[in-house]
């Protein structure tokens, strides 16, 4: 496993502009289950779920 594997998913969830948590993670199905995770307890905020590898956006 690639040393970039280990912080390949991003979550992140702001409030308005203001950054709040952002967390790293191997594992897209983790990643994945801390994104519905943040969405459920954060209502008000954007969440951001990005392949850190591929440079893309995979859920907002």
């Amino acid at each position: 496993m690639d040393d970039r594997d280990f912080e390949r998913y991003q979550v992140t969830l702001y409030r308005g502009d203001q950054l709040v948590m952002r967390g790293w993670w191997a594992s897209r199905t983790v990643a994945e289950s801390k994104f519905k995770t943040l969405i459920g307890r954060h209502r008000d905020a954007h969440v951001v779920l990005t392949d850190e590898l591929e440079g893309e956006v995979l859920a907002v």
